[in-house]
């Protein structure tokens, strides 16, 4: 049994700290940490640690697909993800004095083909009783998935007719 897990939203996390922040100076601030993330990733990352071997996908903006990768590693299992026009989005994380910020830089428009094309990949290569876990954002924002419902349930569909099993996180309760 393999286990795919497709990644809808990569994107980049970094957390940057800052003793505190002083409107109209410069401040001084440093990043402690930054990670590829995605809940595909995520998936991944928990399956490799069960010493399982998952195989991550997805679609990466191309102008910063190279950080991205860089920062993933081998920590989410195989991967194999596409590359579409734009950049993988950035979520930073500001802490100062206390408090904490979150800033976003949107990632690349979903590229339908390009989820077709890997979709049509992945579905060669499975075999009955594989499993792909398709991971989004949270269930408040079934608006703004990347791809419309009816086509996740009709990808969905094929792999349940090739004999694999769809798991979903909570955005995908209605599919």
């Amino acid at each position: 049994m393999s286990v795919y897990t497709i990644t809808l939203r990569p994107y980049l996390e970094s957390i940057w700290t800052a003793d505190s922040l002083i409107s109209g100076r410069v401040n001084s601030i440093a990043c402690s940490r930054s990670r590829a993330m995605g809940g595909g990733v995520a998936a991944g990352r928990v399956l490799s640690r069960l010493r399982m071997e998952p195989h991550a996908l997805g679609l990466l903006g191309r102008s910063n697909a190279g950080e991205y990768l860089q920062l993933l590693e081998n920590r989410a299992g195989e991967r194999e993800f596409s590359l579409t026009d734009g950049r993988v989005a950035e979520r930073i994380l500001l802490r100062a004095g206390g408090s904490r910020l979150w800033l976003e830089r949107a990632g690349a428009a979903w590229d339908h083909g390009a989820f077709d094309a890997l979709a049509a990949g992945l579905l060669r290569r499975l075999e009955p009783d594989d499993v792909v876990v398709l991971c989004g954002r949270g269930p408040m924002e079934l608006d703004t998935l990347p791809l419309p419902q009816d086509r996740l349930a009709r990808f969905c569909r094929k792999v349940r007719a090739a004999g694999g099993r769809v798991v979903a996180d909570g955005v995908f309760t209605t599919l």
